[in-house]
Formats: C-alpha cells, structure tokens, sequence
C-alpha cells in the first residue's frame, strides 16, 4: 500500500474505533472508588424509628439517605451478590438483610435474586431492585413471590399474595407491612425476554438500529477516503 492510501486508512481505523467506543461504553474503564461496610454497620434512618443491617460485609460506591430511604449504587456483598442499585427502607422496625448467592448470576444482570431478611418490630419494609420499568407495570413481565419465612425453598404454606400485608407499586417497589419475624422475596424480571410494545420503536430497536447505523456510517467513511485518496493520486499523476 502507497504511503498515499495508508494515512486515509488509517484515519478510517481510527475513526471507527472511536466511533465504537463512544457509542458502546465500557463500564470498567475507570474503577469507582467503594466504601466497605460489615455486618455491624448501621444503616439508620432516624425520621423512621428503623435501622438497616446486612449479614455479610460488602462494598458499595454510594450509599445515600434520601427521602428516609437508603439508595445504594455498586453493592457487592462478600458472597459475591452484586446489586448495581438497591434501594431500601425501613418505618418502625430494625431489619437484616441476606441475598443468596444461589442466583448471583442473575443478580449480575440485575433481573433476578432471592432477599431474605429478620425483622424486629411490627412495622413497615420496603425495597426497590432497580428492575426495568415494566416489571411493576406489566405482570406478564415479572414473577414475584413473598413468603413470611426466611425458609423460602422449604416452606409452601406461608406464601402471601399481593394485598395480603405486601404490595407492588408502579415504580417495582415492594411493601411489606405484615412481618413479624422473616420474609423471603423472590423476583425475576423477564423484560429483556420481550419487546415492550408501549415503547416508542427506536427504544424497542435500539441495538438494532445502533448497529446498523455504524455499519452504514463505517460504509460511507470508506467510500469518500477512498474517493479522496483515488482523487489525490490521479491529480498526482497529472503533475
């Protein structure tokens, strides 16, 4: 290859290497500073008369009281679960919370786990995993299971249906107002199984469309640096 054609070359490489890396991002490319917790840290919240506790020590690189409820971003826990968003409240109650690691691999795509949790005191618990949108709208989208036991794979007689002490807002969040002394919640978020049709077409596409986009572009840079290089060569001959 002439020295002529090898710098349009290598502007094309070089371009669609920037354009794949803007428009997919890596997430690991910088490494978020993480705060370590215990199993004796205390998560209170003080307006609620409640405290949030884990089992299992962990990390989390952000953990924030916001509207008497604790939104934690990059929560690993020492079991090796891993939450990119939780979010968690407490009125009138102390709790424990444990997430099995049985569904760690779900939990690493966010969509599916199994929280545990004691309870101390007749109040009210809630919590938010951060599922897509549909997974509180749309039942076909969703399984949900809560059972008043810590126990959940031995126990089928203590499984409570929605309106019977616990609720499922529009937002995904969970409410649980009839515990006494252990709850088990079961989730899987199915969303990304189905094309949500009330979305608008490019949300619904959008992989597809991202794709075939840089695809055409990737086309069209080629054709106008080989044109300029063809087009350079022939003026140089000319001289």
């Amino acid at each position: 290859m002439s020295a002529k054609l090898l710098r349009p070359s290598l502007m094309l490489i070089l371009f669609c290497l920037i354009l794949i890396g803007t428009t997919f991002t890596i997430n690991n490319t910088a490494l978020a500073e993480t705060t370590t917790f215990t199993s004796e840290t205390q998560f209170q919240i003080p307006n609620y008369n409640a405290t949030v506790f884990f089992t299992e020590d962990g990390t989390y690189s952000q953990a924030v009281l916001d509207n008497d409820t604790w939104a934690f971003k990059e929560l690993t826990l020492s079991n090796s679960v891993y939450l990119n968003v939780f979010n968690v409240s407490a009125q009138d109650c102390n709790i424990t919370i444990y997430f099995s690691s049985i569904f760690r691999g779900y939990l690493r795509a966010q969509d599916s786990g199994l929280l545990q949790y004691n309870v101390t005191g007749h109040g009210i618990q809630r919590f938010n995993f951060g599922l897509s949108p549909s997974f509180g709208t749309n039942i076909k989208y969703r399984d949900l299971f809560v059972r008043f036991s810590t126990e959940f794979f031995t126990n089928n007689t203590d499984v409570v249906h929605p309106g019977e002490e616990w609720q499922l807002a529009t937002d995904g969040t969970v409410t649980v107002r009839g515990a006494t002394t252990g709850v088990s919640i079961r989730y899987v978020d199915y969303t990304n199984q189905y094309n949500d049709t009330t979305l608008p077409f490019y949300m619904q596409h959008w992989v597809t469309i991202t794709a075939v986009s840089l695809f055409l572009a990737m086309i069209v840079i080629g054709v106008v640096l080989r044109f300029k290089a063809q087009r350079t060569l022939q003026i140089e001959a000319k001289r």
